[in-house]
């Protein structure tokens, strides 16, 4: 059996004039481009169950415009964010499986993450409001899942 797994990276953010970086917000074109993704997301008729997000502001605000689109509720993980831990994001798809997940989080960690997954190196990185999908079946191992798609916000 296997289901889809989405990968967001935050929206555009602005780049000066916040104290630290985990304060920095989205700009009004960053939230601008969440709507698009989500509106993506419904078209392709790629609804996840829940939504996890980083705890990091920019994450966060991105996660709540396309949970707010999808009415799909958001939850807040470390994991995804500074104290990004795979064990722990594995241990929520084993949770949630055969039901879709998105987390949405950062660079250079979502694209390292998808990688693990697939067992190769697919992504370098991945743009502010980017999608990857990828098929997953469990267990969840090196080269057991498959990378389908990325998706830019243009």
């Amino acid at each position: 059996m296997k289901t889809q797994l989405l990968l967001m990276r935050h929206g555009e953010t602005a780049s000066s004039g916040y104290a630290a970086d985990d304060l920095r917000q989205l700009t009004p074109r960053g939230k601008l481009m969440q709507k698009i993704m989500a509106q993506r997301l419904e078209e392709m008729q790629l609804i996840p169950v829940k939504i996890y997000s980083s705890s990091l502001i920019r994450a966060v605000e991105s996660a709540e415009i396309v949970g707010e689109i999808l009415g799909i509720e958001v939850e807040q993980t470390p994991a995804l964010g500074l104290d990004f831990n795979k064990e722990v994001l594995f241990d929520l798809i084993e949770m949630h499986f055969p039901k879709s997940l998105l987390f949405v989080g950062h660079m250079p960690t979502l694209p390292q993450f998808l990688n693990a997954l697939v067992g190769k190196k697919v992504l370098n990185a991945m743009k502010q409001s980017s999608l990857a999908i990828v098929d997953i079946s469990l267990p969840l191992e090196a080269k057991a899942s498959v990378f389908l798609d990325y998706i830019e916000c243009d």
